[in-house]
């Protein structure tokens, strides 16, 4: 079994600045280009996401106010201002994570919602039309990230739940769960040489998808938030890693 290459110290955070919808003009004081009023509490916790139909300029997001829903907003020009044009029933598990993605046979990407309950919702974008729902029957979901990594067009989906590991196919069928796989976030990507994607989580586990088996570790695990990029354009994604103190790290699978 191998162990992750440690890369080095990305940054140390001492302190972080909150984050503001604004606009800088060069030499100019940031100004406020959008606020919204009357959008819950936790505005965006499961995600803010700008739609990617064409011609729909709306930005989706979710908030909770005794229960999780989503909502969508447009930039009215006459105002100057985003005004709401939908906002969805309540519902009784909160909204985790919002993505976009291809999931459906219809034509473009999917407004895909994940509950805490392990339910997964999706919508079309312009017309809000729902379009399913199927449980995973994964409770207490800490983890979500979604990738094509059989190559056939569609996005396969992993969640960590109280279970452990669970991999799904575009149509919600369970691929395989991995008990002993537990963790607080996961990211999937194409980390080595081989032709499989691997699925990397908190735990410091790092799973290839093709074989099923845990090809790489890393004992004090990878952080509470990871994510993967090619930065250094090798053709293998690395993965940066953030502590919960002040610490980023990065890893070469």
């Amino acid at each position: 079994m191998n162990l992750p290459h440690f890369i080095g110290l990305v940054f140390c955070v001492l302190g972080l600045p909150e984050l503001l919808f604004c606009q800088t003009p060069v030499g100019n004081t940031p100004s406020v280009v959008g606020a919204f009023t009357e959008m819950g509490s936790f505005a965006g916790s499961g995600g803010i996401l700008a739609s990617s139909e064409h011609g729909l300029n709306e930005i989706f997001l979710s908030s909770d106010t005794e229960g999780s829903f989503w909502h969508a907003h447009r930039f009215d020009p006459v105002s100057e201002t985003y005004v709401q044009t939908f906002a969805s029933d309540l519902y009784p598990s909160e909204i985790l994570y919002m993505r976009l993605i291809d999931v459906h046979p219809s034509p473009g990407e999917e407004l895909v919602l994940v509950l805490e309950d392990g339910d997964i919702h999706l919508f079309q974008q312009g017309s809000r039309k729902k379009l399913g729902t199927f449980s995973t029957n994964v409770s207490l979901v800490t983890a979500f990230d979604c990738q094509d990594w059989d190559l056939d067009g569609k996005q396969e989906l992993a969640l960590i739940g109280s279970n452990g590991l669970n991999l799904f196919d575009s149509n919600g069928g369970l691929i395989a769960v991995y008990p002993n796989i537990m963790g607080e976030d996961l990211v999937i990507g194409q980390m080595d040489g081989d032709a499989s994607f691997e699925i990397a989580v908190t735990d410091g586990s790092v799973l290839d998808i093709d074989t099923g088996t845990i090809q790489c570790t890393f004992g004090p695990g990878f952080g509470f938030r990871i994510c993967a990029s090619d930065f250094d354009h090798d053709g293998m994604e690395e993965l940066l890693v953030a502590e919960k103190g002040h610490l980023v790290y990065a890893f070469d699978v």
